[in-house]
């Protein structure tokens, strides 16, 4: 493989191998970054709030606001990297649900709209409470941690 060439151009970073073909990538990211939409989107679940919004370099990503007024720093980007709308909404959705959770229901939240997200929150929900159970009564941590798992494979197909 090549010698790769980095450049910062006009603010946006491209990459090629050589000046032009790096020139042309950071353009490319330049054009997309001031088309589309920017509108931001606030999600509110008991209480607490999401901020699903675009950034120019990474794409959409959300910040949460917590309740008493500390903000999370950081941008919680996509696991996958693109940074598209769809995927940010429902990483902030799910991320809402587990942080406003009451730490004994096991039914899904609301506040999540597509299926497989539900059942990965039962599922989670399952195994935190199983867990905490487990624990309370006196489980080592693995001991707890198998009794969540056993849970959680319970929860797979519950309230669909």
């Amino acid at each position: 493989m090549g010698t790769r060439v980095r450049i910062t151009y006009f603010g946006m970073e491209g990459e090629g191998p050589n000046v032009t073909a790096a020139k042309k990538h950071a353009g490319v990211k330049i054009e997309r970054a001031l088309s589309g939409d920017y509108t931001p989107l606030a999600l509110v679940w008991r209480g607490h709030v999401a901020i699903v919004a675009r950034e120019p370099h990474s794409g959409w990503g959300y910040r949460l606001v917590h309740v008493d007024g500390a903000r999370r720093q950081s941008l919680y980007l996509n696991g996958d990297g693109d940074g598209n709308q769809v995927d940010a909404e429902r990483a902030a959705r799910r991320h809402l649900a587990q942080d406003a959770w009451d730490g004994s229901e096991t039914d899904e939240a609301s506040i999540i709209e597509h299926e497989e997200d539900r059942r990965e929150f039962r599922s989670w929900a399952a195994h935190s409470v199983a867990y905490k159970r487990a624990r309370d009564a006196g489980a080592t941590d693995e001991q707890a941690y198998r009794a969540g798992c056993a849970a959680a494979e319970g929860s797979i197909g519950a309230g669909s």
